[in-house]
């Protein structure tokens, strides 16, 4: 008899829920004093913030009243007045950033209470335009106001002119100069609106979404001065706290208009009279535009000093005090450009490539990384804003860092230092491009060599000599090919020709090719004519050395092999680990044409050509061989089929671009390419015939009976 729990078979499983339950217990016992410590981390960076806030206005506000009794000294000469009127400038754009970090820490705080009071919104909003009216006539900019002789509502009357304020300041710094920005308020049943707009370049649909956040900027119109990106964050968490909603669409004028939707609620006390008005409440903001807005389109004169006249300077920051103050600081020596961001700068250098690029850091090391790519050998100095940012910097490419504030002699030196670097490269490649050309076209031996021996350039004739690929030899020195019983006198004749000895040094060496194999040469070492410290190596077989074929055709036959073996490996992973790959086979179409017209030498040498512009255009873990004729395979591993795409068509690009020159003019040649996805094949002959381009039945039997005997 079969008997059962009392409970129905369910008491097995009460521990396994008694456990679970327990482990539930412990994770809120975990999570609770985590959630209170995280709490109280908020609460103290909050108080620090506020606190450092607090802190910072004490003495801006004595910067900006010392300021204002220099500038009422008539005393003063008229160049330290200006420098007075741009330290009191500055003084306000940081007291801006500080209250509007305040603000932020206020709003973060969730304790933020509403002081509501019955306010004249249209009265206003007339007075908010009227404090920013004198800004707008720095560029001749037509700021109009439509308003209801009078509007009261309840609404807290410091918070709600913030909002006009950030939005009138956002639109006056996008719109060009001679451009409009209106603001109207107008009254529907229950709400009442508020919309700013300009004649600006607007804001795409795609960002539209994102800029109320927090430290986001949307597209600068031409010279536009930058923002903190916190103004608009404000103005959404102060909106709706007053249970309104903010939006962004299309302006009339062309620019972007921005709608303030709130409620329109009765009632309240009457708000008493206000000591102070709206134009000094709203100071900070309208100064700290007019400091921006001044610096944007001020452009010193000044005179470029005939040791410098041809070098260029760009500066990359959005902040146009800090780029008109670098170019105080360099103008002098050198021509100066702008650029607002890493897209402007690099629109720029695509018309005119710079000396020298002077980056401010806040656009982050990943601008650094893409202007590197970019700039080639121009070096680049960033502007950092802690000793904690350079290295960040260094590893995505800047060339030097000044860390803010920074003096302004030693900017001075450091930018000089970096000019004369890079057009000490820029010679250097330019030269070195020359060469390049001048390996290309010469059928003799041939590399340029550094002081310490590593190969710098080679020709395709030394290549075919040592039998190895450009870019293997590349990563090796000389040293590790010659002949152990060689190598002394070869690296005493090298050192003999840089000390100014002999003008060329001559020697029989012995040297490793890729079979493992020697052969000996006539080697000529000489000074490589403006490139300081590199050696040309030109290398004549000698005469005794025997015909390589049977050598080169086992290594063709060993380099098959080999591939074939990568290939089947490949087809494996595949299988059992569900791999993307691919297998690409491409025949030259018209090489035995060149061949048979323009002989051996043309044909071998434009077969190379492609060779190495195939392997160039592929990945470093893609496999690239020689199959024996006119034909090149690569196995591609982990590639899906975008890939393949893009590999099939650099493949062809880079195959018939390559041209040979010989009397009769440039030689190419056409390419035919085939592709088998490895994932859908069931063995290595398979692979081979989807991709096939001509293969034989001959190999494909081969292939067969090397898939039946499986992987050597």
């Amino acid at each position: 008899m079969v008997g059962q729990d009392a409970d129905g078979g369910s008491s097995r499983v009460q521990p396994r829920t008694r456990r679970k339950g327990a482990r539930a217990r412990r994770g809120d016992l975990e999570i609770g004093p985590l959630a209170a410590w995280s709490h109280t981390l908020d609460e103290k960076r909050r108080e620090l913030l506020a606190g450092v806030g607090h802190e910072l206005k004490t003495p801006l506000s004595i910067v900006l009243g010392l300021s204002a009794r220099l500038l009422g000294d008539d005393r003063m000469a008229a160049e330290q007045r200006e420098d007075v009127e741009r330290i009191r400038a500055n003084t306000y754009v940081l007291l801006k950033r500080v209250e509007d970090v305040l603000a932020v820490a206020r709003l973060d705080s969730g304790a933020v209470a509403l002081d509501l009071r019955q306010v004249d919104v249209a009265a206003l909003v007339r007075d908010s335009c009227e404090g920013f009216r004198s800004v707008a006539e720095l560029r001749g900019q037509r700021l109009d106001v439509q308003a209801p002789a009078k509007l009261l509502a309840l609404i807290d009357e410091d918070r709600i002119l913030s909002v006009v304020s950030n939005l009138l300041a956002n639109a006056l710094r996008h719109a060009p100069p001679g451009g409009a920005v209106r603001c109207t308020l107008s009254v529907r049943p229950g709400w009442m609106t508020l919309e700013v707009a300009d004649s600006g370049p607007g804001v795409a649909a795609g960002v539209r979404a994102q800029i109320f956040e927090r430290y986001q900027q949307g597209s600068r119109a031409e010279g536009a001065a930058g923002g903190t990106g916190l103004g608009l964050a404000i103005v959404r968490e102060v909106v709706g706290l007053h249970g309104g909603r903010v939006a962004i669409g299309d302006a009339p004028e062309g620019g972007a208009a921005f709608v303030v939707d709130l409620p329109l609620r009765g009632g309240g006390e009457r708000a008493p009279a206000r000591l102070i008005g709206v134009a000094e409440r709203q100071r900070t903001t309208v100064e700290r535009l007019r400091a921006q807005l001044a610096a944007g389109r001020s452009t010193p004169a000044v005179a470029v000093e005939d040791g410098a006249a041809g070098a260029s300077a760009l500066i990359v920051t959005a902040d146009a005090q800090l780029g008109t103050y670098v170019q105080e600081l360099i103008g002098p020596r050198y021509r100066v450009h702008h650029a607002g961001d890493a897209l402007d700068a690099a629109r720029r250098m695509a018309a005119r490539r710079p000396d020298v690029v002077l980056l401010d850091a806040a656009v982050g090391p990943m601008a650094v990384a893409a202007l590197r790519r970019r700039l080639g050998e121009v070096p680049i100095l960033a502007f950092a804003a802690s000793l904690h940012d350079v290295s960040g910097l260094m590893e995505a490419g800047a060339h030097d860092c000044v860390v803010k504030p920074f003096a302004p002699e030693d900017l001075r030196a450091r930018v000089a230092a970096l000019v004369g670097r890079g057009r000490a490269a820029s010679g250097r490649v330019a030269l070195l491009g020359a060469l390049e050309k001048a390996f290309a076209a010469t059928p003799a031996p041939m590399a340029l060599i550094s002081r310490e021996g590593r190969f710098v350039r080679v020709t395709r004739a030394l290549c075919a000599l040592l039998m190895v690929g450009p870019d293997e030899l590349l990563e090796r020195a000389v040293d590790d090919i010659t002949h152990p019983v060689d190598l002394s006198g070869a690296v005493s004749g090298r050192r003999r020709v840089l000390a100014g000895g002999p003008v060329v040094d001559r020697g029989t060496w012995r040297l490793r090719r890729g079979d493992g194999s020697f052969i000996a040469a006539h080697v000529s070492t000489s000074l490589a004519d403006e490139l300081e410290g590199h050696l040309l190596w030109q290398l004549v077989p000698t005469p005794a050395e025997p015909a390589v074929t049977r050598h080169e055709a086992a290594l063709a036959s060993r380099t098959r092999r080999a591939f074939e073996r990568a290939v089947h490996q490949q087809l494996l992973r595949c299988r059992r680990y569900g791999e993307q790959a691919a297998l690409v086979r491409c025949s030259l179409d018209d090489l035995a044409r060149v061949r048979e017209e323009h002989g051996d030498e043309a044909a071998d040498h434009l077969a190379g050509l492609v060779f190495d512009a195939v392997r160039n255009r592929l990945r470093d873990t893609d496999v690239v061989t020689r199959l024996g004729g006119s034909e090149i395979g690569a196995l591609l591993p982990h590639a899906g089929p975008e890939v393949q795409r893009a590999a099939v068509e650099g493949i062809r690009e880079a195959a018939e671009g390559q041209r040979v020159y010989t009397p009769a003019g440039a030689i190419g040649t056409g390419v035919q390419i085939g592709v088998a996805a490895l994932a859908g094949v069931d063995s290595l002959a398979r692979a081979f015939a989807v991709a096939d381009i001509g293969a034989t039945a001959r190999q494909a039997l081969h292939l067969e009976m090397l898939d039946r005997a499986g992987p050597a």
